[in-house]
């Protein structure tokens, strides 16, 4: 078993890579468990209840108590089993006891995100304070970037040569701006004005007189009017900005933002 740092204590390189692995194998042995009791239960549970979403749920409240010995297996099982009929039920937990199950590979991938989470709440609580003067309390701050954190624990790789903080950089204060442009005057970037179309003249009906009834519009514009811009010579009608120049502005939005996002809170 991977030897655990101490609470709240930095990771070198060689730690960060030794949990980063017992977490991807905890999670492969609760993937294959959870395949597993999922087909199982798909055999006995009616078609209305989702076999994969009590699969995960089982497994959720299950994995807190390991390890356990078969007896004690089949006795936390019991209670955290779906709804079945006593045969049904004997036949699920005779399949889950058969089923070489990984306790240990499961124990230690969620001690190691324990662990892992532990020693970089000192991140965490960084990044928060620099978000302080918004006007959010520093807790809240500090629970929705600890949401970052753990998400960013799941998705790290220490093979692309990265150290976890500086891929927890992004993540982190990523939750805790979503509710802070609406509290403060947004960053100036460059954006298009929505053109509507003309409302349509409303149709006669048989009680309308026919002075109130609008004349047809032309077909075509005259022959001596110049064209507004060179988008309209062509087609008579503005022309809409094309996929490209979406693109172009939004990159050009998000650029803006995070530009005001990594300011100096000072200035």
């Amino acid at each position: 078993m991977t030897a655990l740092p101490a609470p709240h204590t930095l990771l070198t390189a060689d730690q960060e890579r030794a949990l980063a692995a017992a977490i991807r194998a905890g999670r492969r042995a609760r993937l294959l468990a959870q395949r597993h009791l999922a087909a199982r239960l798909r055999r006995e549970l009616p078609p209305a209840i989702s076999a994969r979403t009590a699969a995960a749920a089982v497994l959720a409240a299950l994995v807190p108590l390991l390890p356990l010995d078969p007896d004690a297996l089949v006795a936390a099982l019991v209670p955290l089993l779906p709804p079945l009929d006593p045969d049904a039920r004997q036949r699920v937990l005779a399949a889950l006891v058969a089923w070489p199950l990984d306790q240990h590979a499961l124990t230690a991938g969620a001690a190691a995100r324990a662990a892992f989470a532990a020693a970089n709440h000192r991140l965490v609580v960084a990044f928060a304070r620099r978000y302080d003067h918004r006007g959010l309390p520093l807790d809240d701050l500090v629970q929705e970037g600890t949401l970052g954190l753990l998400r960013a624990i799941d998705l790290f790789d220490p093979d692309r040569g990265a150290r976890f903080s500086t891929y927890a950089a992004w993540w982190s204060p990523r939750p805790s701006a979503a509710p802070w442009p609406s509290r403060s005057p947004s960053p100036t970037s460059p954006s298009t004005s929505r053109r509507t179309a003309p409302a349509s003249p409303a149709r006669p009906t048989p009680s309308t007189p026919p002075s109130a009834i609008p004349p047809p519009p032309t077909s075509s514009p005259p022959v001596n009017a110049p064209s507004s811009s060179p988008a309209t010579a062509s087609t008579g009608s503005p022309r809409a900005p094309c996929r490209r120049e979406a693109r172009a502005l939004a990159r050009l939005r998000t650029a803006a933002l995070r530009r005001w996002l990594a300011a100096d809170p000072a200035s």
